[in-house]
């Protein structure tokens, strides 16, 4: 059942999880970056849109920043939030995997009775065939009634009838179990 897709569901939801957490852990440590802006410095007239590059009045300015977290236990708070998000979808992916186990096995038990009732009733079908055809030899002799014969038709039908039931039971347990696995 590993590869039923609600199961893979949290273990994508487990995986983005973590990687929150790796996220709040970082941001809870001292930030540094760096970088440059440049800025042309040309004076323009009214309506001139096109900018001069390297007229020797360009300016740059080298830029750094650092950022240091004073308040670091709303990040501990975040980090330890996620754990117990991973810990919930954990939990929440074992419960989905007991239910599908359950289901799984209900389905196992629904196909094995549907097979044993078209085993059943393809022997009482037989059975009834053959106390037809001995009602019918008893009725071509005179012994017996016409509507004795009619009646274990209508039974011989009505088997037929149930087996069918039993096969379209069968069938859609099969799917079931299909569902179930993710095939």
């Amino acid at each position: 059942m590993s590869n039923h897709p609600s199961l893979t569901v949290f273990d994508r939801q487990i995986e983005q999880t973590e990687a929150e957490a790796v996220v709040a852990d970082f941001m809870r440590k001292p930030m540094i970056g760096g970088g440059l802006q440049y800025m042309p410095q040309v004076k323009r007239k009214p309506g001139d849109v096109t900018i001069l590059p390297n007229t020797g009045r360009d300016m740059v300015m080298p830029m750094f920043t650092m950022t240091v977290p004073i308040w670091k236990k709303k990040y501990d708070a975040a980090v330890q939030e996620r754990q117990l998000m991973k810990e919930v979808y954990s939990d929440m992916k074992e419960e989905m995997y007991n239910e599908l186990s359950a289901m799984y096995e209900m389905t196992l038990y629904e196909m094995d009775k549907m097979q044993q009732m078209i085993e059943l009733f393809n022997t009482q079908m037989t059975k009834t065939q053959q106390a037809i055809e001995l009602l019918m030899a008893s009725y071509q002799n005179g012994a017996s009634d016409f509507e004795e014969v009619l009646r274990l038709q209508q039974q011989l039908f009505k088997y037929q009838i149930e087996k069918v039931s039993a096969q379209t039971g069968y069938h859609l347990a099969q799917v079931k179990l299909n569902y179930l696995t993710g095939n």
